[in-house]
C-alpha cells in the first residue's frame, strides 16, 4: 500500500495515499491518486503519508484566514460577467457583429431574421397553430410571473415602509420620531427623510444601514467592514450609503469625513443634490443658497510643478499665473468641506495641488483628510475599475487555458500554473481611480484603504468586481475584501430562485417597455460626416413623431448619442435649430436649472416657442407632432449616462446598440424608476442586429419592433445595390 501511495505523488486523487499510512494494511491507491491528500515520505517504518496542512495553503489557522472553506457565490454573481461579455452563447464573432455563419447584416430583413427569436410576436403570428415555437412561448409565460412578482414585490417595497420583522423579527421598530420607516436614522434626519421620501425605505437600503453605519470591528469570522451594494437600476443605492455615512458621521462642522468617487461630473452634482435634501446647506437663507455640505470637485489638466519663490528669475507667464490661481481657488473652495465629490481626474488633480501649494489651504485639506477621514465611496464601481475590460480578458484567458490544455497529450508533461499570493483578480494596467486611491491621505497613512470603509455601488455586479477590490485591498479572499449587499433578504427577490430567466430580467424593471427601431444602412465614414449627423437627427425625429406617444406634461425624454460630446452638441443643434425642437437641453442646462439658475436655451425656451410660431392653444393640443416639438427632451452622451436619474422620466432613447447588456441595462434603468412605468427605444442598424439579440439574451428580454412592415426593405435593398 506505501508503494502504491508513492508512486501517485505526481498525479491527482487522495485515496491511494490512505492506504500506506497504516504501514502496508488495506490495498494500494493507482498511480494516479495520492497527490490531494499529501505526499509520501520515507522513515524506519516504511513509509507514511504526511498531510498538507490547512493553515499552509490558506494562510495562518489563527488569524481566521482559511481554515474554513470559502463560501460559494450566488448564482448570479457567477453570471454577472456574462453582462460585460460581447458575444452571447449562440452566436460567434468577436467584432460584435457577425452572425454565426460569418456574414454580416447587411438588409433590414435579415436583421429581423437574427431578431425573431428576441422579438415580441403579433397576436396574428402567435395563433398559426401549434408548435415548438409555441411551446416556449409557453414556458416564458409560466417563468413570467415569477420576474414580475419580483418586481411588483420591490415596487410594493418602495411605496410602503417595511415593517421590522422584515430587519429581524426580535428587533422593535424605533420611536417614529427617530426612525425613518424601520431606520433609526435619528431626531436630526427622521422629518427631512420622511418629507423627501414618505414611501419610506427600499429593501436594499434596509440592509445596507447597519452594515455601513455600524460596521464590524476587528477580524471577525466571515465579516468586513468594507461593503459592495449590488441592486437594480432605481432601487435608490445612493440613499443606500448615503444615509448610514450621514448618521454615523461627526456632523457638518467636521470637514474631510467622506469621498465619493463618480465617473462623471453630472453624478457627483447629483448626489450633492441629494445630500443638500438631508444636510441644509450651512448660512443657507431666503434667496441664498449657502454652502453645500458635499463639495464637487471640477478640475482639469494638471497643477504647476514649481511654485513661484522669492528671488525666483524664472518669468512666469499669464497661463501659469492664471493656473496658480485656479489651483489656489480650488483648495480655498475645497477647505473646510465634509463630503469631497468628483470624478477620480479631478480628485487627483487635487491631492495634487494640496501637495504643490502647501500654504495655507493645501496643509488644511491634507490635514482634514488624514485625521478625519472615515469611509470612500466608489460609485458605479465598475466603471470606475474598468470591470468590462477585466472580465473580457479573464474571458479570453479562460478559453487560451482551456484550448492549451487539450493541447497536452501526456497528463505528467502539464506543469502546474504558479499560485498567486492573496488570489484575486489578475494586476492589470493601473486605473484612473486607483492613483488618487494610493494617494489618499488617510488615518493609517497614504493610500492606507484598510484604515477607513470602502463602499463600493452598482446595478451590475460580477466575479470580476469582486476579485478586482480583492487585489485592490490586498485581502486573502473576496469575502474578506468587502460584504455584500442585497435586497436578498427580501422574500421575493428572483435573483435568489433556479429560474435563469426570472435571474436575468431581475436586473431591468419589468415597468420598462423595450422597442426597437430598424433603421436603413449607413456604412461608418457617413455616420461620421456631417451628412451623417443630419440623417440621424432626422431619424430620430421621424420616429419618435411618427410612432412614439409624446412624453405627458411634467414628464421628459433621454436621447443617448453614440460618440463623444461633439456629436451630442450637434445633434441638439440639428434637432433645435433644424426640426424646431424647443425643449431640447444639455445636462448643463438641467444642472443650472436644478440649482435655480440659467443656462442657454433654459433661459430662452419660451422665446424659441414664440419664434418657432407655436401659440399657447398649439401647445396644449393632443397633437404628436407639436408635442414632441415642445416636449423637454435631454440630449447627452453615452458615457454620461452612468446613475442619472432625471425626473419624470418618461423616454430613453438610444442612437445605437451599446456594447454589451450591462449596457444596456444601466441606460435603459434611467426611466422606470421606482416603479414607473417607461419606454426604451433603439435606432438599431442592420449590422447591429446580432449585438442588439445579444443584449435581449443576456438580460432576458424581448424587444417589440415599431415602424416596421413597410416599405422600407425594397429601398433597404437599393440603397446597398447602390453603394
Amino acid at each position: 500500500g506505501g508503494r502504491g501511495g508513492r508512486g501517485g505523488r505526481g498525479g491527482r486523487g487522495g485515496r491511494g495515499g490512505r492506504g500506506g499510512r497504516g504501514g502496508g494494511r488495506g490495498r494500494g491507491g493507482s498511480a494516479q491518486e495520492g497527490q490531494k491528500t499529501g505526499s509520501w515520505v520515507r522513515n524506519r517504518a516504511g513509509y507514511s503519508l504526511r498531510r498538507k496542512s490547512s493553515s499552509s495553503s490558506s494562510g495562518n489557522k489563527k488569524a481566521g484566514a482559511g481554515s474554513t472553506r470559502t463560501k460559494r457565490p450566488p448564482r448570479w454573481e457567477r453570471e454577472g460577467d456574462a453582462l460585460y461579455q460581447g458575444a452571447g452563447g449562440s452566436i460567434d464573432g468577436a467584432g460584435g457583429e457577425e452572425w454565426n455563419d460569418g456574414r454580416v447584416i447587411r438588409t433590414i430583413r435579415e436583421a429581423r431574421e437574427v431578431l425573431s427569436p428576441v422579438m415580441i410576436r403579433d397576436a396574428d403570428d402567435e395563433s398559426e397553430g401549434e408548435g415548438e415555437d409555441e411551446t416556449t412561448l409557453e414556458k416564458g409565460e409560466e417563468e413570467k410571473p415569477a420576474a414580475s412578482k419580483s418586481n411588483d414585490g420591490a415596487k410594493e417595497a418602495n411605496n410602503n415602509p417595511p415593517a421590522a420583522g422584515d430587519l429581524d423579527p426580535d428587533v422593535e421598530l424605533p420611536p417614529p420620531h427617530v426612525s425613518w420607516g424601520p431606520l433609526p436614522v435619528g431626531p436630526v434626519l427622521s422629518p427631512l427623510l420622511s418629507s423627501a421620501y414618505p414611501s419610506g425605505p427600499t429593501p436594499v437600503q434596509i440592509a445596507a444601514f447597519s452594515s455601513i453605519s455600524r460596521p464590524p470591528k476587528g477580524t471577525q469570522k466571515g465579516t468586513s467592514k468594507n461593503a459592495v451594494i449590488a441592486a437594480p437600476t432605481g432601487s435608490g443605492k445612493t440613499l443606500a450609503y448615503l444615509v448610514p455615512l450621514l448618521c454615523g458621521s461627526k456632523g457638518k462642522g467636521v470637514p474631510g469625513q467622506c469621498v465619493i468617487v463618480t465617473p462623471t461630473v453630472e453624478l457627483a452634482r447629483q448626489i450633492g443634490r441629494e445630500c443638500d435634501k438631508l444636510w441644509t446647506p450651512t448660512g443657507s437663507k431666503d434667496g441664498d443658497e449657502g454652502k453645500s455640505a458635499v463639495h464637487v470637485v471640477i478640475a482639469s489638466g494638471g497643477p504647476t510643478k514649481r511654485r513661484k519663490q522669492d528671488g525666483d528669475d524664472h518669468d512666469y507667464d499669464e497661463e501659469e499665473e492664471a493656473r496658480e490661481q485656479s489651483d489656489l481657488s480650488l483648495l480655498a473652495a475645497a477647505r473646510g468641506a465634509p463630503i469631497l465629490a468628483g470624478t477620480a481626474r479631478s480628485l487627483r488633480y487635487l491631492l495634487n495641488a494640496a501637495e504643490t501649494y502647501v500654504f495655507p489651504d493645501g496643509m488644511a485639506v491634507l490635514q482634514d483628510l488624514r485625521s478625519n477621514l472615515r469611509a470612500v465611496v466608489l460609485d458605479e464601481a465598475d466603471r470606475l475599475l474598468r470591470t468590462e475590460g477585466a472580465a473580457r480578458e479573464a474571458a479570453e484567458r479562460r478559453t487560451m487555458s482551456s484550448s492549451s490544455s487539450l493541447a497536452v497529450d501526456d497528463e505528467d508533461d502539464a506543469v502546474p500554473p504558479k499560485k498567486r499570493r492573496g488570489g484575486g483578480a489578475r494586476r492589470s494596467k493601473t486605473t484612473q481611480t486607483e492613483l488618487p486611491l494610493s494617494a489618499l491621505p488617510t488615518p493609517g497613512g497614504t493610500g492606507a484603504l484598510h484604515s477607513i470603509q470602502l463602499i463600493c455601488a452598482s446595478a451590475t455586479v460580477g466575479r470580476t468586481l469582486r476579485r478586482q477590490l480583492q487585489t485592490l485591498l490586498d485581502a486573502p479572499s473576496t469575502e474578506k475584501a468587502a460584504s455584500l449587499i442585497t435586497a436578498a433578504n427580501s422574500r421575493d427577490d428572483a435573483r435568489l430562485g433556479k429560474d435563469a430567466l426570472a435571474r436575468k430580467s431581475a436586473l431591468v424593471p419589468d415597468t420598462i417597455e423595450h422597442c426597437v427601431k430598424l433603421l436603413p444602412p449607413m456604412s461608418r465614414r457617413v455616420e461620421m460626416s456631417e451628412e451623417g449627423a443630419q440623417r440621424s437627427a432626422d431619424e430620430l425625429r421621424r420616429t419618435l413623431e411618427e410612432h412614439s406617444h409624446p412624453p405627458r406634461e411634467g414628464e421628459s425624454a433621454l436621447v443617448f448619442t453614440s460618440g463623444k460630446m461633439a456629436g451630442a452638441e450637434k445633434m441638439r443643434e440639428e434637432l433645435r435649430d433644424v426640426h424646431g425642437w424647443v425643449g431640447v437641453r444639455s445636462l448643463e442646462e438641467y444642472d443650472a436649472s436644478a440649482a435655480g439658475t440659467s443656462f442657454g436655451a433654459t433661459a430662452h425656451a419660451d422665446d424659441d416657442a414664440a419664434s418657432a410660431g407655436i401659440t399657447d392653444e398649439e401647445e396644449g393640443e393632443d397633437n404628436t407632432d407639436e408635442s414632441w416639438k415642445t416636449a423637454t427632451v435631454y440630449v447627452v452622451p453615452e458615457k454620461l449616462g452612468r446613475g442619472l436619474d432625471l425626473p419624470s422620466l418618461s423616454h430613453v432613447i438610444l442612437q445605437s446598440v451599446p456594447s454589451s447588456a450591462a449596457g444596456y441595462a444601466h441606460l435603459s434603468g434611467r426611466t422606470g424608476r421606482a416603479g414607473n412605468e417607461g419606454k426604451c427605444v433603439v435606432l438599431a442598424r442592420p449590422r447591429e442586429a446580432a449585438k442588439l439579440r445579444r443584449v435581449a439574451e443576456g438580460l432576458g428580454i424581448r424587444f417589440g419592433e415599431i415602424g416596421g412592415h413597410g416599405g422600407e426593405d425594397e429601398d433597404d435593398e437599393e440603397e446597398v445595390e447602390e453603394r
